[in-house]
């Protein structure tokens, strides 16, 4: 465990915003004077709250350096740990019942922490592993909770300059559809196998935390209905936006869809739209084209798929996103989502929550082995 001045304490908050994209900052920005903590009015600020702080123009790097450095923004910078959208997630479905539980975890007054309780701190300090990290809960709804995990890590900017900032790894849980989500941000420095063994051991130090404390059973996400209800879904705005597909011998092929148009596979889609084309032909020798309509349903059948994009479309188009599934994450142990940002301007977690909720209430997820 670290343990830091309140100037050095408060240097790791600015060090992680700081490594936000703009767009991010740029939400920050928006956040903090829509809660009137920062203003651009100058009259104004004399009016509202005593720690409302002013700024002249909307320069996001600074205003983000300002009020992370201040001890009177520590709340809304630790809030927003929950409330942001993170790079990747690996889902879960469990058994058990949790909010008692983390009552229970809440009153011992050791094992867990209120988001928000900072006042019983009696120094600054921050984990070094993730077992020394004692986790923060945030109670969203009756039916949705998160906790967080955060630990000290590093990266150098150039050779000479170390920058230390705060790692953190989320857990998200519906309570609805009984699944829970474990969140997290790529570690910034160069990818390394030393890398995905960490993602790999952060995973089951979460996982193997959630069964101690909170005694649950947890169970891998299966996607054998995926497939099937996703294609066929119309209720909702989802849809395929690209996937990998290995097709064995034949090789493999990342295939896209359009906008306007059905995803089909190439060659497989084409040979189908070749026998619709030519109906009166091939229905001449019903035994040709019962022998290729079988062939395209084997490949399609036969077929696996590394990956799939699914796109959330939105009226907004700002607003719409995808997420890219792996269906093979760490050994084929479980699935990962990958949250890109695109051109999405939404950089809160509620899109995060909307695929997962999507996952679970529509069945293309469903309850795989224990772990």
């Amino acid at each position: 465990m670290l343990t830091l001045d309140e100037s050095n304490y408060l240097n790791f908050y600015f060090n992680t915003v700081d490594g936000f994209s703009v767009q991010m900052k740029r939400q920050i920005v928006a956040d903090l004077e829509q809660k009137h903590l920062i203003t651009f009015h100058k009259q104004k600020n004399l009016l509202d709250a005593a720690h409302c702080m002013y700024f002249e123009k909307k320069d996001y790097r600074y205003i983000c350096q300002r009020t992370s450095q201040n001890i009177n923004f520590l709340s809304f910078y630790d809030k927003l740990d929950f409330l942001k959208m993170y790079q990747y997630s690996v889902p879960f479905f469990y058994e058990g019942e949790i909010e008692n539980r983390f009552k229970k975890l809440l009153d011992s007054g050791k094992e867990i922490q209120n988001c928000g309780d900072y006042d019983n701190k009696i120094e600054f300090s921050i984990a070094s592993e993730f077992e020394e990290a004692i986790p923060v809960f945030y109670k969203i709804d009756d039916q949705h909770f998160m906790v967080k995990f955060v630990v000290h890590q590093n990266y150098y900017k150039d050779q000479s300059q170390k920058i230390d900032y705060r790692y953190i790894v989320v857990v998200y849980f519906d309570e609805t559809n009984k699944m829970f989500e474990i969140r997290y941000d790529r570690l910034k420095q160069s990818y390394s196998a030393h890398n995905k063994d960490t993602y790999r051991d952060n995973i089951f130090f979460i996982i193997e935390w959630l069964k101690e404390k909170l005694q649950v059973k947890i169970f891998r996400c299966d996607n054998k209905n995926f497939w099937d209800i996703v294609k066929n879904d119309e209720q909702s705005h989802v849809r395929i936006f690209k996937q990998m597909m290995d097709m064995g011998s034949s090789g493999a092929a990342e295939l896209t869809a359009s906008q306007d148009e059905d995803f089909i596979l190439p060659f497989i889609g084409e040979i189908r739209e070749l026998i619709h084309q030519n109906e009166e032909l091939f229905n001449q020798s019903k035994e040709i084209k019962n022998l290729l309509l079988e062939y395209i349903k084997e490949k399609e059948a036969t077929a696996s798929y590394p990956y799939v994009h699914l796109m959330w479309e939105r009226e907004v188009v700002s607003q719409s996103f995808i997420v890219k599934i792996t269906f093979s994450y760490f050994d084929n142990s479980f699935l990962q989502l990958w949250h890109i940002t695109g051109g999405c301007l939404d950089f809160r977690m509620e899109r995060m929550n909307d695929a997962i909720e999507y996952f679970g209430s529509s069945g293309a997820l469903v309850k795989g082995t224990e772990i």
